[in-house]
C-alpha cells in the first residue's frame, strides 16, 4: 500500500494514490485507510473544477471504501449461515 503512495508521488498519477487507500481499507487496515486518505488530502489540496464541491476526496473515499468492505463482510457472513440455506 505505501508503495503504491510512493509511486503516485513519484510518477503524478493520483489513481494510483486512490488504489492505494482502496486496497486499504478493503484488507480490512481501517485507521491506515483513513490516515492515508487524510495523508493525501492534505498533500493534494482540494480539487477544483467540477468536483470542487468535494472537500476531502481522498477520505470521503477511504469511509466509503470501508463502510462498503463492513457491509460487504457482514452480508457475507449473514448468509453463510446454515439455517439461512
Amino acid at each position: 500500500m505505501i508503495l503504491l503512495v510512493l509511486a503516485g508521488f513519484l510518477i503524478p498519477f493520483w489513481s494510483l494514490a486512490a488504489l492505494a487507500v482502496v486496497a486499504a481499507a478493503f484488507l480490512g487496515e481501517i485507521v491506515m485507510a483513513l490516515i492515508l486518505g487524510l495523508l493525501l488530502d492534505l498533500v493534494y489540496g482540494a480539487p477544483t473544477g467540477t468536483f470542487s464541491f468535494l472537500l476531502f476526496p481522498f477520505t470521503l473515499l477511504a469511509l466509503l471504501c470501508v463502510v462498503g468492505e463492513r457491509t460487504g463482510v457482514r452480508m457475507l457472513f449473514d448468509r453463510s449461515e446454515s439455517d439461512t440455506l
